[in-house]
């Protein structure tokens, strides 16, 4: 049996973001710091600005929570 899901645009849209967004941060892992962490976080807010989060609303700042902790989990070593 195939199941098919179906994703909303705006969804589809997020998860691309979030992909692009840990596929940076993963390459950038090994220059971890204060201004990596700066990068990061400004390429948080643009991936979610670009699929249509109003920056400064609670909406946006959950996105960029989301992908902060994706990121954080792609890059944690796992023991």
């Amino acid at each position: 049996m195939t199941r098919t899901i179906a994703l909303s645009p705006r969804l589809a849209a997020i998860l691309a973001a979030a992909t692009l967004v840990a596929g940076i941060g993963g390459s950038l892992a090994a220059c971890a710091g204060p201004s990596f962490a700066t990068q990061r976080l400004a390429q948080e807010n643009r991936a979610c600005a670009e699929v249509g989060f109003t920056p400064g609303t609670g909406e946006h700042n959950r996105c960029v929570d989301n992908l902060d902790a994706a990121m954080t989990q792609t890059m944690l070593p796992i023991n």
